[in-house]
């Protein structure tokens, strides 16, 4: 009892299902709710020079949508995001017209760092890899049994063949 009980905690660890964000409408995004799919989570910012990721991402999101979650997560830690929610959703629905998931803003670097990222970014909470967010756009694949598969810099565009291969996968 007691080792499956063990066995059962680090399975919730070192998985992404544990987790949830607010959505940009302030409903739950639950993490849980994604098994066996794959999720891709970005942070984004609307006056990145990156911003036209958002419309690749749809691309990618459209070819893939019966098996991948996207997740764009608003962040200004790197200062190219000043607005709230309100005005990061109708940027994003006017321009980009995405039919993924869009979050709210929240922090992703640095000690206010949310706790999703946090288990994104160390090896010891998600038993993967250390990643470092660097910039905006930073990407993060989970597998369809929610773990940590690939990370991405900012600047590899949503369409390339090392993402649509690592999803395809």
């Amino acid at each position: 009892m007691k080792e499956s009980l063990i066995t059962t905690l680090a399975i919730l660890i070192s998985t992404i299902y544990s987790f949830s964000v607010t959505g940009i409408d302030g409903t739950a995004i639950n993490f849980s709710d994604f098994q066996g799919k794959k999720v891709l989570i970005v942070n984004t910012a609307s006056n990145s020079s990156q911003v036209d990721q958002y419309g690749q991402l749809e691309k990618l999101y459209q070819l893939y949508k019966d098996s991948l979650v996207i997740v764009a997560i608003p962040s200004n830690s790197f200062g190219n995001e000043p607005g709230n929610n309100e005005a990061i959703k109708s940027f994003v629905m006017d321009n980009y017209h995405i039919h993924y998931l869009l979050a709210a803003k929240m922090d992703v670097t640095d000690s206010t760092q949310s706790p999703l990222y946090s288990w994104l970014t160390d090896k010891t909470q998600n038993e993967m890899m250390n990643n470092r967010v660097k910039n905006d756009f930073t990407k993060f694949l989970i597998d369809s049994s929610g773990r940590l598969i690939g990370f991405f810099d900012g600047s590899v565009d949503p369409m390339t063949d090392e993402m649509t291969s690592a999803i395809s996968r």
